[in-house]
């Protein structure tokens, strides 16, 4: 009983404590004082307002405003490498810089090219892996085309 509500709240009291330290730049300190030798690896997938979510869902779904907040502490406190870099590196057992982080983007939304200008902005890198089959006149990526069918259905259900 008693760790259930000790888990309680600490999922209610976390988000905002780790929001409040990194407002207050206590995540940068962190960085700076005690860097990780691990590294990180972000996976984003649209990078939309609430018009993306005709094509993509909300919760996948990042604000090009927030995007852009994430892109510049990660140029002020990590190293972003390019994913086969980091692949090589590791599988030669040569080390990683310290704070060592990796972006990449599933999916290949058309708004991933803004997300690319954001990060040349700042000098960083990415690994996009694109539905090349949706290019050129091919088939709809899946995903897209459902939600796009399921908000254009009439009734409250869908059989």
């Amino acid at each position: 009983m008693r760790s259930g509500l000790l888990r309680t709240l600490r999922s209610k009291v976390a988000p905002a404590a780790k929001s409040a330290l990194l407002r207050g730049g206590g995540y940068s300190l962190l960085r700076r004082f005690a860097p990780s030798r691990r590294v990180a690896i972000l996976r984003y997938h649209a990078i939309c307002n609430d018009d993306g979510h005709v094509y993509a869902e909300p919760t996948i779904c990042v604000s090009p405003a927030a995007f852009e907040r994430h892109v510049r502490y990660l140029a002020a406190n990590y190293v972003v490498l390019p994913l086969p870099e980091v692949a090589e590196r590791l599988r030669d057992t040569r080390p990683l810089p310290a704070n060592a982080a990796v972006i990449t983007f599933d999916d290949g939304y058309a708004d991933n090219l803004a997300a690319a200008n954001v990060l040349g902005r700042y000098g960083l890198t990415a690994t996009f892996f694109i539905t090349a089959g949706c290019l050129h006149g091919g088939e709809p990526f899946w995903p897209s085309e459902t939600r796009l069918l399921l908000s254009a259905a009439a009734g409250p259900r869908v059989r």
